[in-house]
């Protein structure tokens, strides 16, 4: 995975013992999200390249070289469903992505939950072999596209051993549950957290992004507490 990553793990005190009497627990937070998601559309053969964010565009741009490698000379979809200003942000990822040699790229933005459910947002991931997430706020990609057939689409490019790659917030939203927002000074409060699902590309993980730059480790380890099944992993 592109970017440096740490990650931070908990683990429940204990276990009721076989044979125990007691009351039945209610069903992790985790078990919980996992039925919301969608059924894998296969076996989950392709590529996720998760970015902590403010990847370099001036000078090796190593990380995003990396995603070119990746990409090789399939088509490469842009989707800026996670910013407010698609317009600018597509134009810099088609120049960037355009001057390290990606000669197929188009661009997908959803404004709206209905736009994931049209023929002509579908119609841009026909062919494509890559899907880059650009940065902005996980929770329009996840409300926008969760479940509808766009995203369902995109899942079938993975399983079919394409490319997703994520950004930021692009990269939050790959895992099935997804930290929305948490102060970082304030995040060892449980109750400080909000999370959501996410898109379920990669599961038993929670994802922080810009995770020293912005001091967020105490967020996630509040986050893995609140889910101690899953392990917690902060990219930079």
């Amino acid at each position: 995975m592109a970017g440096s990553a740490k990650s931070s793990r908990k683990r429940p005190n204990g276990r009721h013992g076989a044979g125990r009497s007691g009351p039945v627990p209610p069903p992790a937070f985790s078990d919980t999200q996992a039925h919301m998601l969608p059924a894998p559309a296969g076996n989950g053969t392709g590529s996720l390249i998760i970015i902590g964010g403010h990847e370099d565009k001036h000078g090796d741009k190593q990380i995003l070289r990396e995603v070119c490698a990746r990409v090789e000379r399939a088509k490469l979809v842009i989707a800026t469903i996670a910013t407010a200003h698609p317009k600018e942000v597509w134009d810099e990822y088609r120049h960037l992505f355009g001057g390290l040699g990606v000669s197929r790229l188009e661009h997908l933005h959803i404004e709206s939950r209905a736009d994931a459910f049209s023929e002509d947002m579908m119609s841009v991931l026909d062919g494509a072999g890559a899907v880059f997430f650009t940065g902005g706020d996980q929770l329009r990609i996840t409300s926008r596209i969760g479940g509808a057939p766009v995203c369902e689409r995109i899942r079938e490019i993975f399983s079919r051993g394409g490319v997703i790659a994520g950004t930021s917030a692009g990269a939050s939203a790959v895992s099935e549950t997804m930290l929305v927002s948490a102060p970082s000074s304030e995040s060892h409060k449980i109750d400080s957290l909000q999370m959501a699902p996410g898109l379920g590309l990669l599961r038993g993980v929670i994802i922080d992004q810009h995770f020293a730059e912005r001091g967020r480790l105490g967020r996630l380890v509040g986050a893995v507490a609140q889910n101690p099944r899953l392990l917690g992993v902060g990219i930079d």
